[in-house]
């Protein structure tokens, strides 16, 4: 009788990984792999979904982990199949979101001897990893460890740092399963194994003492400011934010991608934070301290102003969930550990310092240059002119509460911030780890995938999107509204910002390696993947495209042909909204 240890072995694994609380899986076809497959086929609990293309794939799971915040499951053959995980793992481990690779290997004696399909997979991801495990051929003796490896990957991959975790597991032929009578020698031990569960729990922490400290300190200095970044961790942070700047009396300046901007109150929140951060005001009267939530800003204006000012704060606060987010290195207190519950402690404890202070307040008077910036904006606005500003704000005037939004990288994530209200309550996600343009398309479906009501929209520039264009099967199985903005200024236009787009001598060189606009078609590619498309190049286009994109049960691919010049655009935007902003009455207080 042939043993069918492989397959049980298999089987016990993934019924652990379901214990420990895996509920999405993720599989790209592949021969070494079969007994993991199998075993998912056979688990009805957890959904696996097919990807053929392993880097899509890993995308495709990291939008699901994204939107749950539950470590999704993926499961790949030998050999360069994993590698194509790799970038993937990349933005998981920077952004702090629950992976678990399962890569197929063959056995030991397969290595370093030309078998095919054999690379070295131990230890392949690196320290991009939390975790490694060899989970090594089955055998009856390793049964009783298969739990115990289950249950530590998933807790380590939600753990006091949230993040990807390789499990290689390597099998021998045959590979499917085999005919077989009675029960196999091993039951007993199978039995055991199954009859073990471990449950991990992540013990409470309480804030630490420095928190009453730095209350005393905020209620020395009531010229602060919030600062909030990409978002990390899966706290909603918005109402503690709103609490602490209410008890501080600090304005907010949130991007887009803090998840904090989309739902601020604006009456405490700062949105037009590149002018303001460029605004001759902000530089005659810096804040004395700085509280920032969150990855570094993507504002360059902030990166610079921080290098220049930074050692003149009294304070610079991080509140952030792990690791050590400050690139400039001029942090006077970093707070690691869980980010709601610090900002109430600090919000807490500040309330009880709390004392009058006179008007017009520091953050009224913040407040009420932001109102001289949005009547700029206003009327500095061109309705007759599509850019990819204006389809922005179209965009997300479109999106309803329930809706959520994936912003690319590159020239959208800044632009965005020009246009999008403090008070529009709509979910952002990013991939602001490594900041790459890499698997937006297949991240987008995998978002869509674990929404479960609404509009999921995703935003990105041309060159994204045919970096991913591979990703387009993804979303053949996508049965909600799911719309795929992209905004076609011919090129990557993020290179227009810098110092060589301004040298007339390496205008052609610029041009053919640097933008490197693209020469194909957008829809005739979309519509071989069979994706619903539609292309516009006006505003009133826009708004009814987009009308039917959101009623289309499926995913639409909405191009957008922008006016040139983009970078001209945004910086004359942000120069002239600065200066709204410094404009006051004659005779009144800055």
């Amino acid at each position: 009788m042939t043993s069918n240890l492989h397959m049980d072995h298999a089987a016990l694994l993934i019924e652990s990984l379901y214990t420990a609380g895996v509920r999405d899986a993720v599989v790209s076809p592949g021969s070494r792999s079969t007994p993991l497959v199998l075993a998912l086929a056979n688990e009805p609990r957890i959904a696996t979904r097919v990807c053929i293309d392993e880097r899509s794939a890993a995308f495709f799971a990291l939008g699901i982990s994204s939107y749950t915040h539950r470590p999704t499951l993926l499961v790949c053959t030998s050999g360069t199949a994993a590698a194509h995980y790799l970038p993937a793992i990349i933005e998981a481990s920077l952004t702090g979101i629950p992976l678990i690779m399962l890569t197929a290997d063959r056995p030991w004696d397969a290595y370093d001897c030309a078998a095919p399909q054999t690379i070295d997979q131990v230890k392949l991801y690196a320290n991009y990893v939390r975790h490694y495990a060899e989970l090594g051929l089955p055998e009856v003796t390793t049964l009783a460890a298969v739990q115990r490896i289950a249950a530590h990957a998933v807790s380590v991959s939600l753990g006091d740092h949230p993040g990807p975790v390789h499990l290689n597991a390597r099998f021998r032929k045959p590979l499917e399963p085999v005919a077989h009578v009675g029960e196999p020698p091993y039951a007993r031990s199978l039995g055991l194994a199954r009859a073990r569960t471990t449950h991990v729990f992540a013990a409470p922490k309480a804030p630490h003492e420095i928190v009453l400290s730095l209350a005393h300190l905020l209620a020395e200095y009531p010229d602060g400011v919030i600062a909030c970044g990409p978002s990390v961790g899966s706290d909603r942070l918005a109402p503690h934010v709103v609490a602490l700047a209410r008890a501080t009396g600090y304005p907010v300046l949130a991007e887009s991608t803090s998840d904090v901007r989309m739902g601020c109150d604006p009456a405490v929140s700062l949105s037009a934070i590149e002018p303001a951060l460029r605004s001759e005001r902000w530089r005659t009267e810096p804040p004395s301290v700085v509280i920032e939530v969150g990855l570094p800003m993507v504002s360059t204006a902030y990166a610079q102003w921080l290098s220049g000012h930074a050692h003149k704060l009294a304070a610079r606060i991080v509140v952030t969930p792990w690791g050590h987010p400050d690139p400039s290195g001029s942090a006077t207190h970093l707070l690691v550990g869980a980010v709601a519950e610090t900002l109430a402690a600090l919000t807490a404890a500040r309330t009880e310092k709390s004392r009058t202070t006179s008007e017009p307040t520091w953050r009224s008077r913040w407040l009420a240059a932001q109102s001289r910036a949005n009547a700029h904006l206003v009327e500095a606005s061109q309705p007759t002119l599509l850019t990819e500003l204006s389809a922005l704000d179209v965009l997300l005037k479109s999106l309803g509460p329930t809706s959520a939004l994936l912003v690319g990288n590159s020239s959208v994530v800044r632009d965005i911030d020009l246009v999008a209200p403090a008070s529009a309550p709509v979910r952002v996600l990013h991939q602001r780890g490594a900041s790459g343009i890499d698997g937006l398309i297949a991240r987008a479906a995998g978002s869509r995938a674990a929404q479960r009501d609404g509009v999921l929209a995703l935003v990105l520039g041309d060159v994204a999107f045919w970096h991913d264009v591979g990703s387009l099967q993804t979303l053949s199985a996508v049965d909600q509204p799911l719309v795929v903005l992209v905004l076609n200024n011919h090129g990557g236009r993020i290179f227009d910002r810098l110092p060589i787009a301004k040298d007339s001598s390496l205008r052609e060189d610029f041009s053919k390696y640097f933008v490197t606009a693209p020469v194909h078609s957008i829809a005739r590619v979309a519509e071989a993947f069979g994706v619903r498309v539609d292309t516009v190049s006006t505003h009133t286009a826009l708004v009814e495209a987009l009308s039917r994109a959101q009623a289309h049960q499926g995913p639409t691919v909405l191009e957008v042909d922008c006016t040139p010049g983009s970078a001209e655009r945004f910086a004359s935007l942000v120069a002239s909204t600065a200066n709204a902003m410094d404009a006051r009455p004659t005779g009144a207080p800055l």
